[in-house]
């Protein structure tokens, strides 16, 4: 089993254990999936042969907040616009990505069901991306998120990268 295949797995199964429907948190068919994954990179990072999106995000604002403990994905309806907006969530292992619809906050009760694994929280208008990669630190980058993650860092008084 290939391992974006057992994170897929884990997914699938943490989903299930919430009782969220495929309406509520869904994969997204491969070909479309494959088409809307190189439209987000070239969004966001404006190539597709990355190993890693969030080392080249081209998207300004931008800022992080590195959380020791890993628990960043908490936060995610407290960074993103709003929480029950209907986003992309790309999951990925080992350079390989599975793209799934959902709200934010069907991600982060799903996120939290899980073992880690680098992420992506996307706006489906393509306006901001969040992700948490496997250093522990929540990336926000475009208008509506960075604000919201600075404020963020303020009230866990956190320091701040990058914005």
């Amino acid at each position: 089993m290939s391992s974006l295949k057992s994170v897929a797995a884990e997914i699938a199964r943490a989903a299930a254990n919430l009782g969220l429907s495929t309406v509520e948190f869904g994969v997204v068919d491969d070909a479309f999936a494959k088409s809307m994954l190189a439209e987000i990179q070239m969004r966001f990072v404006g190539r597709t042969d990355l190993r890693w999106w969030w080392e080249a995000f081209e998207v300004k604002p931008a800022g992080s907040i590195s959380f020791a403990s890993g628990q960043g994905w908490q936060y995610l309806t407290a960074i993103a616009p709003t929480a029950t907006e209907r986003v992309w969530f790309v999951a990925e292992d080992i350079h390989e990505f599975a793209l799934y619809h959902s709200t934010v906050e069907g991600i982060q009760a799903v996120i939290g069901e899980c073992y880690g694994f680098e992420y992506y929280v996307v706006a489906k208008d393509l306006t901001w991306i969040i992700c948490e990669n496997h250093h522990d630190v929540v990336i926000a980058a475009g208008d509506g998120v960075v604000d919201k993650l600075r404020a963020l860092a303020a009230q866990l008084q956190l320091p701040l990268s990058g914005a």
